[in-house]
């Protein structure tokens, strides 16, 4: 394995989060009124058994499942032929206009992940449009800017994001709350990633070994596998994006309602086929793992493949990104320690208590955020301890949230801890040091951006 900066970054956090454990007492907050405790400090015992908890936890493996998964769809796309010819067919059609591809891609990311928050779902195609960016004769750091970054910018700006925005929204109870702001926000943070990713861009690369994409000189026709390709996504958006939190819809759970509950005389058919499948907008990791499953056999059936031949490409795309999803693995472990005790102690609400105090200041509380961004890679579970923590401050809820989505957006696109960072860095094999390089003028422009709205609002 080539040189990998962003394990010994994550080491380095793992040490200072043990350190700081044996420094800064444990509390919780209830109410908004924090308890203090003792320090909880990390043991010698506790480092070798938390990297194995992350190992063995359902809901860390999980999204390291998928990520095997999304291999096994490539794998069996692959073999099929299918891929290759659609790449292909892409890349001819774009030759000579490269940077179009590029802003097209750029922009197609980072609205899809500002408008539904679905960061896995989108996961799924960053290896598709970035093989025909790098076809094109784009960099690696160029490819990653339109695919990743643009999924990570989208967080940043979420304006109907189901996991930032729509997370908002049920705990203010308003989708277009700082609406204006969030446009702005957004518009212009889509600008200056168009604007950074089309300056560093070349069309002179040549990249060699493409994860997850072998060259075929099979001719097969294209209609099947896209027709099953968009059918996938616009069922997984609608399934996976909870209505019913984000817009008050219960349309998807009253239609499953009906479909579960009716009977033929007091025989629930439709409830026993259906079996435990959730409602749409409630669907999770687990049913975008089987999707998966079940269109990857499709696509290969689709395309005359045996079920041994549909096996072997599952087994090939896998072994490609197993180094990804072990490094997801490795990239949740700070966020398993700090949800380890069920009753919420955690230094880091010590840290808060003493910034959120009678009245709120908002430069501590913006590098709290920071730190606790690093802690909590998964939004909601930063954004509801803050909301704790805040709890007597509700005529400054708009300040603090929207501090608190920008914030977190702006330290996605650099922490060690940030599952899509983590994965588009392992996907591209691009150094975490060399990813810094490149970014920081953006990140700067960033957070210049962010400090204008919060003070505009």
């Amino acid at each position: 394995m080539k040189k990998n900066n962003i394990l010994k970054a994550l080491g380095i956090l793992f040490l200072l989060f043990i350190l700081v454990s044996w420094i800064i007492p444990a509390g919780y907050f209830n109410n908004g009124e924090y308890t203090g405790s003792t320090i909880m400090p990390i043991g010698i015992f506790d480092v070798i058994i938390y990297p194995f908890m992350a190992l063995t936890s359902s809901v860390f493996v999980l999204m390291a499942i998928d990520i095997l998964l999304i291999g096994a769809l490539y794998g069996v796309m692959n073999k099929t032929g299918f891929y290759s010819n659609l790449v292909d067919r892409i890349v001819k059609k774009f030759k000579g206009s490269e940077i179009k591809f590029l802003v097209i891609t750029t922009v197609l990311f980072t609205v899809l992940s500002s408008l539904t928050g679905l960061n896995l779902v989108l996961v799924i195609f960053v290896p598709m449009f970035a093989t025909i960016l790098m076809l094109l004769g784009f960099s690696k750091i160029s490819s990653m800017l339109a695919t990743i970054g643009g999924i990570l910018i989208g967080n940043l700006a979420s304006l109907y994001g189901a996991n930032i925005a729509g997370y908002i929204t049920y705990l203010n109870g308003n989708m277009n709350s700082n609406i204006i702001a969030k446009i702005v926000l957004f518009i212009v943070s889509l600008f200056l990633l168009v604007f950074f990713t089309v300056k560093t861009a070349s069309v002179k690369e040549k990249v060699k070994d493409i994860k997850l994409y072998s060259k075929s000189t099979k001719k097969v026709k294209l209609t099947k596998g896209i027709t099953v390709l968009t059918l996938m996504f616009i069922v997984l958006v609608f399934a996976m994006y909870n209505w019913s939190m984000a817009f008050n819809i219960d349309l998807f759970d009253n239609i499953h309602k009906s479909i579960t509950s009716f009977k033929i005389g007091n025989f629930p058919l439709f409830g026993y086929l259906i079996g435990s499948i959730p409602a749409f907008g409630h669907w999770t990791n687990y049913d975008l793992g089987f999707t998966l499953i079940v269109v990857t056999f499709i696509i290969g059936k689709l395309y005359k493949l045996s079920i041994k031949e549909i096996i072997d490409g599952s087994l090939l795309g896998i072994k490609e990104i197993l180094p990804v999803a072990l490094m997801v693995l490795a990239a949740n472990i700070l966020f398993l320690l700090m949800n380890v005790n069920s009753n919420g102690y955690t230094f880091y609400n010590t840290m808060l208590s003493r910034t959120i105090g009678d009245n709120i200041i908002y430069l501590p509380f913006t590098i709290i955020t920071g730190i606790g961004s690093i802690l909590y890679n998964d939004f909601p579970y930063l954004l509801s301890t803050i909301y704790s923590a805040s709890a007597t401050h509700i005529d400054k809820y708009s300040v603090i949230f929207m501090l608190t989505q920008t914030i977190h957006g702006i330290v996605s696109l650099v922490a060690p801890t940030s599952i899509i960072l983590v994965i588009g860095l392992m996907y591209f094999e691009i150094d975490y040091l060399k990813w810094l390089k490149n970014i920081w003028k953006l990140l700067l422009c960033l957070f210049a951006l962010s400090i204008i709205i919060v003070i505009i609002i």
